[in-house]
């Protein structure tokens, strides 16, 4: 059974198909670069086998699936990029558990509120682009907990605060 869809860069329009759900081998989904558009719905289960998602370069609204991580925990997902997108809101707690997690794309929505404290407990993250939208409060140090960090991008927010020295630690 199908294991990997990529219908990147093409002219493909509407909601994400709900048939999606009954693809259970499914490891990885490439969407990037279409016309979709439309809330995902918060029901959509992904497989449990995904390793892959990448959705970016589209037009999705609404907040962000907080169900991938109910979905993924068995192999784990390794790649996450929602970017380049419209979606609102907060960044869900639940992708704090998406513990396989070493790349999380999320630039170019409209996020609001804080980056999640519990970030740090993704040890695995080597890069974190949450740039160009517009995340308030400061910089958790809970992210010294991403020890493989290799790119930490989060220009073009509202951040604020003092950066402080524990994130000294993401150098060693």
């Amino acid at each position: 059974s199908l294991s990997v869809l990529n219908l990147a860069e093409n002219s493909l329009v509407g909601g994400l198909p709900s048939c999606l759900a009954s693809l259970v081998e499914l490891s990885h989904l490439n969407l990037s670069f279409n016309g979709f558009k439309y809330e995902i719905s918060p029901r959509l289960m992904f497989s449990e086998k995904l390793v892959m998602l990448d959705l970016s370069h589209n037009g999705f609204s609404g907040r962000l699936p907080s169900r991938i991580s109910e979905t993924t925990e068995k192999l784990g997902l390794v790649l996450l990029d929602l970017s380049h997108n419209r979606f609102s809101g907060d960044i869900p707690l639940r992708i704090t558990e998406l513990k396989s997690l070493q790349a999380l794309r999320l630039s170019h929505n409209l996020l609001t509120g804080d980056i999640p404290a519990r970030i740090g407990n993704l040890t695995y993250l080597q890069v974190i682009d949450l740039s160009h939208n517009a995340l308030t409060g400061s910089i958790p140090l809970n992210i010294v907990g991403c020890f493989q960090l290799l790119a930490l991008i989060i220009s073009n927010n509202n951040l604020s605060g003092e950066i402080q020295p524990e994130l000294d630690a993401l150098d060693s």
